[in-house]
């Protein structure tokens, strides 16, 4: 019987030892599964369209992101809007998605990651983890730019006319933040007017799209609308379209009441 050479011999060996290591590995289950839609266009069949191409970065947490922290983990889309990976997230992380001009804030302060029976191999991996993203064309760019910056009481008007002058000390210099975690944040500014909380924190709500809602005009200016959990403000609370002034409006009894917040350099 003829042998084989010695170097022969242990390349032969090696591929077996490779095929049967190939053989005896067992799939791996799919840890998280996540996809992104697009719900500024028509549902096909009931459903948005998938989202190609679009970065989703993942936070360690809401505060991360909101203090423009690296994302601990970067993901592109396949074509059908999804992502898979072996990677473990948690509800603590926070998914920001971007694709051109439509992102999914503010939903992403919100959104969830949940457990899911059908991944594969989720049965033997009870920590296999979905989520989705619905992106929108939102005023992201234009909260960046104001975020953190004071927006300070400069003027209050009764029925267009200005009152100013008659406003309580301790309420001139109260002023208002727009912050990226779409929320808005009232401050009575150094003087505290008696009986009334030094600062307060409201979150806005109703963001459709680019433009919240047809523009109303209050005063002859244009603004935009949002709703606000905030009582004494009427729930309202009107951005200029540059964003260059917040305003609140009250009906106090029965004379229209407009407080003017302008942003300072």
């Amino acid at each position: 019987m003829k042998t084989l050479p010695p170097k022969l011999y242990v390349i032969f060996l090696l591929s077996i030892l490779l095929a049967c290591s190939k053989n005896e590995e067992a799939p791996k289950a799919i840890t998280f599964f996540f996809e992104v839609f697009n719900i500024d266009e028509p549902t096909v069949n009931g459903q948005y369209p998938p989202v190609s191409g679009a970065s989703v970065k993942v936070y360690a947490t809401q505060q991360s992101w909101l203090d423009g922290g690296a994302p601990i983990k970067t993901f592109t889309t396949n074509s059908k809007g999804q992502i898979e990976s072996f990677d473990k997230f948690t509800n603590d992380n926070l998914f920001f998605v971007e694709s051109g001009n439509l992102n999914n804030w503010p939903d992403a302060l919100s959104a969830l990651l949940y457990a899911i029976p059908g991944i594969p191999g989720a049965a033997s991996n009870p920590g296999a983890m979905q989520g989705s993203a619905n992106i929108r064309e939102t005023f992201l760019s234009l909260f960046e730019g104001v975020s953190g910056k004071s927006f300070l009481l400069s003027d209050v008007r009764q029925n267009n006319i200005s009152i100013f002058g008659n406003v309580s000390s301790c309420s001139k210099d109260n002023f208002i933040k727009l912050q990226k975690n779409a929320k808005l944040l009232y401050s009575e500014g150094a003087s505290v007017c008696s009986g009334i909380a030094a600062s307060q924190e409201f979150p806005l709500t109703g963001f459709i799209g680019k433009k919240l809602s047809t523009p109303v005009t209050i005063n002859g200016t244009s603004l935009n609308e949002f709703s606000a959990t905030w009582p004494e403000a009427s729930n309202k609370v009107y951005v200029t379209m540059d964003f260059s002034q917040v305003w609140t409006k009250e009906n106090v009894n029965g004379n229209i009441v407009v407080s003017i917040y302008t942003k300072q350099p």
